[in-house]
């Protein structure tokens, strides 16, 4: 490597002053930066062997030569701009990305300043660079990692979550907004993830089980839990986390991955609530089969005897008690095999709208002054084939259901309409169980009293009630049940305390065909 440029001088006090230069220069050429001097034409006078080492030229190579050559991606503009700041006294510092002699890339850290001479005027630029390669090329490996997992989380339907510990920042995918109804656009600033969230009933559990695995010694953990949605409803969530620690065993990080599990449930809970409902009416079938075959057998054997008894025998109004009775034991039996669907039935094509009708014009007597009834009937609709009886016990059933929930007054609408229940609607809602095409929908609907969810998981129940003793058998809705399920239809009710209740029921109609433009029945 050749010399740093030198001007020697000749007077005694100028050999002092040699001396200090020579030292310098020894002193620039042992420190491992890059020091580079340039005069004010922007060429360079003085290369050290730092420099050499950064760029592989030598000193010789370079005196003479401008920074250009070693930064011949940066633009001339770009050079002027930054000379222009230099030159005007400020200190400038930046990465700027050059070429080695052998062609290879490296970036360097930079920091210019101005030099001046023994009268403060400008005599150069003095640039001392540092080898920034291995950081930029960690930083860039780094912005590619986090943009393959920004990749990686958009496209994924999980939701995925980061909580480091040490300084407790909790970290979420846009999935996680997306599951939960938030707009990743706008990002919610007080965190779309977080104990706040979790469903009341399950904050506890779910924070003692995440502790105690952080203050164990578990590498992995996981649960299910609800959480709290944009629009206020909470979805399930199965989650499961990985616990990261240092070699050490101190604590790093938690990453996990959720998924929106709430149609699963529900169709679990859905196929729970059928299968008990098809035990319980196995059973009730096969009691109230037997008990019919008994009571016709009573009131046979009764009939029998007020035929040969005279009528004014003590015993006929005894006889006639026990009749009276056993013919109500075989109403409810006939409601216990409608409900199991083991009694005969005679489906025909029947209008829905004139069976509400004709029902309506016998209900509304029975309806008290402070209940409105309304009617909102779709017009032609297609008939259903169902047993008409069946029906008109349906939509009676229903209305005196509806009535008995407002003993203060209120309003029952019954509406009817066509509705096309489509692959991709059934998709979504798993929890129904019945087979793509078009319905006829009856909906009634009241604004009585409502019911808690454990309540309306089971009204479909024979024998359950929640009248008094003495006003109820609890067989209504549960026949309401039985013969719809028997016309291979659906029946689902939706209810709030305090707001209502809605009850609807689908029956599929004599036309198989799947006409396009119907609405979707999830409302």
């Amino acid at each position: 490597m050749s010399a740093p440029h030198e001007q020697p001088l000749t007077t005694a006090e100028g050999k002092d002053t040699e001396d200090q230069l020579r030292f310098q220069g020894q002193l620039l050429e042992a420190i491992a930066d890059s020091v580079i001097f340039t005069d004010l034409e922007g060429r360079i006078r003085y290369w050290n062997r730092g420099a050499e080492d950064l760029f592989g030229y030598s000193s010789g190579e370079m005196i003479g030569q401008t920074p250009a050559v070693l930064y011949p991606d940066a633009g001339v503009e770009l050079l002027a701009d930054d000379l222009e700041a230099i030159m005007a006294g400020r200190e400038y510092v930046d990465t700027w990305q050059g070429r080695r002699k052998n062609g290879a890339a490296v970036w360097v850290d930079i920091k210019t300043t101005l030099a001046r001479g023994a009268g403060g005027e400008p005599i150069g630029i003095i640039g001392v660079g540092k080898d920034a390669t291995q950081r930029k090329l960690a930083e860039e490996a780094l912005t590619r990692s986090e943009r393959r997992y920004r990749l990686i989380s958009q496209a994924s339907r999980e939701a995925l979550w980061e909580w480091e510990l040490p300084n407790g920042k909790v970290t979420w995918s846009t999935g996680a907004e997306v599951m939960l109804g938030f707009d990743p656009e706008a990002r919610n600033a007080k965190g779309v993830l977080g104990p706040e969230r979790i469903h009341p009933d399950d904050r506890m559990r779910i924070e003692k089980g995440l502790t105690a695995a952080i203050a164990g010694s578990a590498v992995f953990w996981s649960d299910e839990y609800r959480l709290h949605r944009s629009d206020g409803t909470y979805a399930v969530v199965s989650d499961r986390a990985y616990i990261e620690r240092d070699a050490h065993g101190r604590l790093v990080r938690v990453v996990g991955a959720m998924a929106d599990v709430t149609s699963r449930k529900q169709a679990e809970e859905h196929y729970r609530q059928t299968d008990r409902l098809e035990a319980v009416g196995r059973l009730a079938g096969g009691i109230a089969h037997d008990l019919n075959n008994m009571l016709m057998s009573i009131l046979g054997s009764a009939g029998f005897v007020l035929r040969r008894l005279p009528p004014d025998s003590p015993e006929v109004t005894e006889l006639q008690r026990l009749t009276l009775a056993a013919n109500r034991s075989a109403k409810l039996t006939q409601q216990l095999l409608a409900y199991s669907r083991r009694d005969m039935i005679q489906p025909q094509a029947v209008d829905l709208n004139a069976v509400v009708t004709d029902a309506v014009s016998l209900l509304r007597p029975l309806l008290r002054q402070a209940i409105d009834l309304e009617l909102e009937l779709a017009p032609d609709l297609e008939p259903v084939l169902a047993d008409k009886s069946r029906l008109d016990q349906v939509v009676v059933n229903l209305v005196l259901n509806a009535r008995d929930a407002m003993p203060q007054g209120g309003r029952v609408i019954l509406e009817t309409s066509s509705v096309r229940l489509d692959p991709a609607y059934l998709e979504r809602h798993a929890q129904v169980s019945i087979k793509p095409g078009r319905y006829v929908m009856l909906a009634v609907s009241d604004t009585g009293h409502g019911m808690d969810r454990e309540t309306l998981s089971h009204i479909f129940e024979p024998f359950y009630t929640t009248k008094p003793v003495g006003q109820g058998t609890g067989l209504g809705l549960a026949s309401v049940y039985g013969s719809v399920k028997q016309a291979g239809g659906l029946v689902w009710a939706y209810s709030e305390p305090d707001i209502g209740t809605v009850v609807k029921v689908y029956l599929p109609t004599m036309d198989p065909r799947n006409s396009p433009g119907e609405q979707d029945p999830a409302t």
